[in-house]
């Protein structure tokens, strides 16, 4: 979409090999492509799992991928969407 390549982020990597380390389950490279992302993303670190949340922006707009998980998107949003935005939560509220 962004013609652009993808890069390693060190954090997430580091975290998501530990993750499994500390499990005693096998670092597969599936678990390692997790932590490649486009190289104009910006890692919205996910402490709640593997999956990063991504925030990109590319001429004029702002894309956010988040992990399907609830528990992670919620964290995800809570700890990094609202202070990128500049929005209180109650923003998102009916």
């Amino acid at each position: 979409i962004f013609n652009v390549g993808f890069k390693r982020d060190d954090k997430t990597y580091e975290f998501v090999k530990s993750f499994f380390e500390s499990r005693n389950r096998p670092f597969l490279e599936v678990n390692e492509a997790q932590a490649y992302i486009p190289e104009n993303a910006e890692v919205l670190f996910n402490e709640r799992g593997t999956a990063p949340g991504m925030w990109i922006e590319d001429n004029g707009k702002i894309l956010v991928s988040m992990p399907g998980v609830p528990h992670e998107m919620e964290f995800i949003t809570t700890k990094h969407i609202i202070k990128l935005i500049g929005c209180p939560l109650k923003c998102f509220l009916p």
